[in-house]
């Protein structure tokens, strides 16, 4: 026994000693980390000790979806002679561009500091121009604001700011068939008050420079503004007097009314024989490519629906009281003439109906597309392709709207509300406006 306990004892005294050597070992890189570390402090700036200035510097947003979801779509453009390519503007989602007929869609305005667009136009002499106006000019009590115009030089891929972002929401761009420079637009003016920077404005050295040309009041905008498809000198004018309140829309006054310029612009004058007496309120405007001398016009007014003229404004006549071409003038008052038919026109309202003799009667085309329709553009070379706009999204046609039309895939949905949910995995939830509502794990 006495041996065993010889060898335990030798066991312990060598395991006592070991210690403080394992202590001795490890106790110069503790010491010499913290050194380190207290170097590496003194090194660092005053900034980067105190973190990034902005807590929400790098958070970045991506998209959950629905990604086949359409939403209101307030403008739409083309290409003549390009059937791919399209550009759709959202009420709150800013401006896709398609170059396969819709069959995908890429955001070419995510950079930009305003996503509410109220007018696309694309340069007639050089398609690579495209002017952008934006603040939807349907005055809802939901609307996004406005900040001006943008122009892109090289077909939707980069922006430049071009002005008027006091202009509240702009309805109408209109430019110069053959100056991409020299463009107008039609602006509605701030939709919550009155402001001065509203009504009409020109431009000819692309945006560094505009006048007002046409103005009325603080109160009365430009719902609608086109130019004379056979003479770019002749402008028409649907000029609007509304307020937007959150608990209802004024809408008319005696300031409203079409106004015509003869010389480019710099001077108007606003007609008034056959057109409705007394306050009126949102006007659409469209002339006839085919007749430039034909122009129609939806006014909202006590009596009548649509009037047209046939010697450039100076005389016009009632044509139709139908409800339906124009059943919420605050919303829809849209038209659009066929290139080649004087006769045929498209009024954009709940549907999408449409005339073969000028206006006085209309049927129902395009069934089965979303109701509440904005926007639409014929394509100038081929009367057949129309691209449409409405509360559902875009949808395009290849036979001028009679079999109907498909629906695209563009993004375009304006979420009305969105939150997580109670369900595991963790799920989040969104309402779009008058499409659908749904639900995925935030993993997709």
């Amino acid at each position: 026994m006495k041996p065993i306990r010889s060898l335990i004892t030798l066991l312990a005294l060598a395991l006592l000693g070991a210690f403080p050597a394992a202590r001795a070992q490890t106790a110069e890189p503790q010491g010499s980390g913290r050194a380190e570390e207290q170097a590496s402090r003194a090194t660092r700036s005053a900034p980067e000790q105190a973190g990034p200035a902005d807590p929400l510097e790098n958070l970045k947003f991506r998209n959950l979806g629905p990604a086949a979801g359409g939403g209101r779509v307030t403008a739409v453009a083309g290409v003549p002679g390009q059937p791919n390519v399209y550009y759709v503007g959202a009420a709150a989602g800013g401006v896709f561009r398609t170059s396969d007929g819709g069959l995908s869609w890429k955001a070419v305005f995510e950079r930009e500091a305003v996503a509410s667009i109220g007018a696309i136009a694309v340069a007639p002499s050089n398609p690579n121009v495209v002017w952008v106006g934006t603040g939807e000019a349907n005055s809802r009590n939901d609307m996004s604001g406005g900040r001006g115009v943008y122009v892109s030089t090289d077909g939707g891929s980069t922006w430049r700011f071009a002005g008027l972002k006091d202009a509240g929401q702009i309805s109408s761009l209109v430019v110069d068939p053959a100056n991409p420079n020299a463009v107008f637009v039609g602006a509605v003016g701030r939709a919550w008050g009155p402001n001065p920077e509203r009504g009409v404005f020109r431009t000819t050295d692309g945006g560094k420079t505009w006048q007002k040309v046409l103005y009325v009041n603080e109160t009365t905008g430009a719902s609608s503004l086109i130019m004379d498809p056979g003479n770019p000198m002749i402008l028409y004018a649907g000029m609007w007097p509304v307020r937007r309140y959150p608990w209802m829309l004024v809408s008319g006054g005696a300031g409203g009314g079409v106004y015509r310029s003869v010389d480019g612009g710099g001077t108007w004058k606003k007609l008034t024989d056959g057109l409705p007496e007394g306050p009126t309120g949102r006007i659409g405007l469209a002339a006839a490519p085919s007749n430039p001398r034909h122009i129609y016009a939806l006014v909202e007014a006590k009596k009548g629906i649509l009037w047209d003229s046939v010697d450039l404004g100076d005389h016009w006549r009632e044509v139709s009281d139908n409800h339906a071409l124009n059943a919420r003038p605050f919303y829809f008052s849209e038209l659009v003439v066929s290139p080649r038919d004087e006769s045929k026109v498209y009024f954009l309202s709940y549907d999408v109906l449409m005339s073969d003799d000028g206006g006085k009667t209309a049927r129902v085309v395009g069934r089965g597309v979303h109701p509440d329709n904005h926007t639409m553009w014929i394509d100038p070379q081929n009367p057949d392709r129309v691209i449409l706009g409405n509360d559902g999204g875009v949808y395009v046609s290849a036979d001028a709207a009679r079999a109907g039309a498909s629906s695209t895939t563009c993004p375009s949905s304006s979420s009305t509300w969105s939150r997580p949910t109670t369900r595991r995995p963790t799920t989040s939830a969104a309402g779009c406006k008058t499409t659908t509502a749904g639900a995925a794990p935030r993993t997709v």
